[in-house]
């Protein structure tokens, strides 16, 4: 009954709060605040309604097509309002407006697209005294939303050289390269997504298939060249970071994909000397 009843109500109500839903789930029978609680779990876990009570559990959308409009809103060139992968949190209103979307629902938006690792909330311009993804930076219009799927800008190898720089002792270079059959769609923003939403990594410098971040004197390069990632870490204690990022990118690689990939070290002192081809090892 409270299947059947959830769907007819989202032919005209898209989302609603937990007391909306509660009164729904009491016309079916489900009298207990725990046992309403519990069937929208269950509900969410076979695709009928998506509830999030990690993020806001009194927020329920009783329309999953709903939500998939609005991811599309923002994963789509159709607007001008996203400039190389940054939408600003003061432009939200330009691609989420009234009635679908109202202002008071964009902060959990907002957190969906975190979840989903399609986008991560960056602090203002400048402004590095704050973690990636801080709760507080949700709200302030001044804050950035980091969209890896809409960066559209190529290298440009000037900008690169002047942020990576040459590798001078006592730093030293380590790395891994992933090697895939195929690339999917959306796997190249899905690892940069992950490992910022994972990690303290500031994005310094992004493009189409790269990303350079700094973390206090270390930096870290992710770049997708043909079907080989490429990851790079260097500073006084590279190794100390490479372990952690190989294993969320071993994550997403079991969420997307149903292929064999093989994993190779990359010569250290080939890095060190910045050779174009360095050998490699097998894992």
């Amino acid at each position: 009954r409270l299947e059947a009843k959830l769907k007819e109500t989202s032919v005209y109500q898209k989302h609603c709060d937990f007391d909306t839903y509660l009164l729904i789930a009491r016309e079916c029978g489900l009298d207990s605040v725990e046992g309403a609680r519990a069937a929208a779990i269950f509900m969410n876990d076979i695709g009928v309604i998506s509830y999030f009570p990690d993020l806001d559990e009194d927020f329920l959308i009783l329309s999953p097509q709903w939500l998939t409009d609005m991811f599309a809103t923002v994963c789509t060139l159709k607007h001008n309002f996203v400039k190389n992968g940054i939408l600003m949190r003061s432009e939200c209103f330009q691609i989420w407006q009234e009635p679908d979307y109202p202002e008071n629902l964009h902060n959990i938006l907002i957190a969906i697209l975190r979840k989903f690792k399609l986008a991560e909330i960056l602090p203002p311009v400048g402004d590095k005294s704050r973690q990636l993804g801080d709760n507080s930076l949700v709200s302030e219009s001044s804050s950035r939303i980091f969209i890896p799927a809409l960066l559209s800008s190529e290298e440009d190898s000037r900008a690169f050289k002047n942020l990576w720089g040459r590798v001078v002792a006592p730093e030293s270079v380590v790395g891994r390269f992933f090697h895939f059959k195929f690339i999917p769609i959306g796997f190249f923003a899905r690892i940069i997504v992950h490992i910022l939403h994972s990690f303290s990594w500031y994005p310094e410098y992004y493009w189409i298939n790269g990303v350079v971040c700094t973390q206090d004197d270390s930096k870290l390069l992710i770049r997708l060249e043909g079907y080989y990632l490429k990851i790079l870490v260097r500073g006084q204690q590279p190794e100390k970071y490479i372990g952690d990022i190989v294993e969320s990118v071993d994550t997403v690689c079991s969420e997307l994909l149903q292929q064999s990939y093989s994993v190779l070290v990359p010569c250290v002192q080939c890095l060190f000397a910045e050779e174009d081809d360095p050998h490699l090892f097998t894992v």
